[in-house]
């Protein structure tokens, strides 16, 4: 007798949980806002005083008021180059084009000045901005995990904010 109890206690305490967090639990996720509190010193060139929260503002490359991803193709071998457009094309051809802007920037002193010191993007390529200016996420490289990711993380900030 006391075997049935515990089996029937071990087997309705999963089944009462699933129910509860099914009534009374959200599944969201929060897409995080970079340098809200504090601001990292990239590079040795920005000299700028930057202001907490941080939003870009200043810069030719992004559109205000569209969500944004900016993709830098500085130092990429010609195979790494056919590589990342495939991936940056997957990312676009997931979504509509009046949804988002994809900005892709080629190597050049000013706009790795422009990385370093605006984007604040350090070793990585892709970064998202959201309509506000505020930066969304950081990609390292256009392999498929990462654009993924950005895809994931763009669906979410499409739909929620």
């Amino acid at each position: 007798m006391i075997k049935r109890i515990v089996l029937f206690t071990a087997l309705l305490l999963p089944v009462l949980i699933f129910v509860f967090l099914k009534f009374f639990g959200k599944n969201e996720f929060e897409l995080p806002v970079y340098y809200t509190e504090t601001i990292p010193i990239t590079s040795s060139e920005c000299a700028e005083a930057y202001p907490v929260p941080y939003r870009i503002s200043n810069s030719p490359l992004i559109s205000q008021g569209k969500h944004t991803v900016l993709a830098f193709y500085d130092g990429l071998s010609e195979v790494e180059t056919s590589s990342y457009e495939n991936q940056l094309k997957r990312l676009e051809n997931e979504f509509n084009p009046t949804e988002f802007e994809l900005i892709v920037v080629q190597d050049s002193l000013a706009n790795q000045k422009e990385k370093n010191c605006v984007f604040l993007m350090a070793d990585n390529r892709l970064v998202l901005i959201d309509s506000d200016g505020r930066i969304r996420g950081y990609y390292k490289d256009a392999s498929l995990k990462e654009v993924d990711r950005l895809i994931l993380e763009l669906q979410i900030l499409l739909k929620k904010y």
